[in-house]
């Protein structure tokens, strides 16, 4: 499984291929994939962060 780091990566080389292809329906296709990847980073992120609180006790984040 991708971290939320390679999910990153992967959307930034979608987006740099989107602008050097001269095909639209390939440049859109690149830039939907370019937002999943980013999506999914934005999950794996959250994800992260509350395994974090969970493991240090969630009353510590209570007013976060």
């Amino acid at each position: 499984m991708a971290t939320a780091q390679e999910c990153v990566d992967y959307a930034q080389q979608c987006v740099r291929l989107a602008e050097v292809t001269g095909d639209s329906e390939l440049r859109d296709h690149l830039l939907t994939l370019a937002r999943d990847w980013m999506a999914t980073a934005m999950q794996r992120a959250e994800g992260a962060e509350a395994k974090i609180a969970a493991s240090l006790g969630s009353s510590e984040f209570a007013n976060c």
